[in-house]
């Protein structure tokens, strides 16, 4: 019996690292090789890699396995990359299937550490590979974007609430217009570097013009297409990027007796979904396939929300064929 290689499951927390060594030999049988807990700091992950190198042959490769975890996960991720150590990073509903389908319910951060390791035992999962520093301050400002305007949102409407009192408060309103003046100003300083930022990155500013071209699509939407996408570099087909995005289908069906709806997932990448609600929007009100596919829904499901959920899926996978022929969008495409 040959060893096969080696995996180290890493469960992630906001102060520690629990990590679950485990050597995997040529018949697909297991061995725990060590289990320990470390700080998730730099002088941590230090200390992790002098405990994984006393374990480890150096003649079997080691892969090492941790969920994505906001971003508790990305120190030790970026340090291990750095450390050209292969990393891979999976997605937590995964592995709390996995261990489900094992009966087991318990959960502590040992158990969570095995469980990751056993999972990527199971299974043969691609290495993860960081983005570039771009791609990391595109995200970063997309994101902070959204939630400036989510909070504006939320203060505009306790403005018409307020307005709407019997007595509105003069002075509660001047602060609340003096906030909503403030999150405008921040707004409008992140859509600035967003344009910045694009111009000074050759792919970026192809993408943008690219995405651009597309009905309903402006300078935000295309941002945070590239931004959650990485450019589309993490997909290698459609299907993938549908299920990212959570606007695969799920069907519910068994036999005779189980006729349940067919729904949208919505288990991806909620960024994206919000971001194409507004394009799918204005596409829908024209005149072209966009707008027959959303009267087709409509009239099926008499729902307006329903209607426009494929004609997000429709924009992603149009933004996702452009994107990957680097080819703008033609509307009379289809006549020629």
């Amino acid at each position: 019996m040959l060893l096969f290689r080696q995996l180290l499951g890493i469960d992630v927390s906001a102060k520690k690292l629990v990590v679950h060594f485990l050597r995997q030999y040529s018949d697909l049988s297991t061995k725990c090789a060590g289990s320990k807990s470390f700080d998730n700091t730099k002088n941590g992950l230090v200390k992790l890699f002098t405990w994984l190198d006393k374990r480890i042959d150096s003649a079997y490769p080691v892969q090492c396995i941790m969920e994505a975890t906001g971003v508790y996960h990305e120190l030790a991720a970026y340090t291990l990359h750095d450390a050209e150590r292969p990393t891979c990073i999976v997605l937590p509903n995964r592995i709390k299937a996995y261990a489900r389908s094992l009966n087991n319910y318990s959960k502590t951060d040992d158990i969570d550490a095995e469980m990751i390791a056993r999972f990527a035992a199971a299974n043969k999962l691609n290495n993860w590979a960081p983005p570039s520093p771009h791609m990391r301050q595109l995200r970063t400002l997309t994101r902070e974007r959204q939630q400036i305007v989510n909070e504006r949102t939320e203060v505009k409407c306790q403005r018409v609430a307020y307005r709407a009192s019997a007595h509105p408060p003069a002075k509660t309103l001047e602060r609340i217009e003096g906030r909503i003046r403030f999150l405008d100003r921040q707004a409008a300083e992140i859509e600035k570097e967003l344009k910045e930022l694009c111009a000074a990155d050759e792919v970026l500013s192809r993408g943008l013009k690219i995405l651009k071209s597309m009905p309903g699509v402006q300078l935000i939407t295309a941002c945070v297409l590239m931004a959650e996408t990485d450019c589309f570099a993490l997909f290698n087909n459609r299907n993938q990027l549908i299920k990212y995005a959570g606007l695969d289908i799920v069907d519910k069906q068994s036999g005779t007796s189980v006729r349940g709806r067919s729904k949208v997932s919505k288990r991806g990448n909620s960024h994206l979904r919000a971001a194409l609600f507004m394009p799918a929007k204005t596409v829908s009100k024209k005149t072209g396939a966009m707008s027959q596919l959303f009267e087709k829904q409509f009239a099926k499901y008499n729902n307006y929300n329903k209607a426009l959920m494929p004609v997000q899926r429709k924009l992603l996978l149009l933004a996702y064929a452009l994107f990957k022929t680097d080819t703008l969008y033609d509307p009379n495409y289809n006549n020629n």
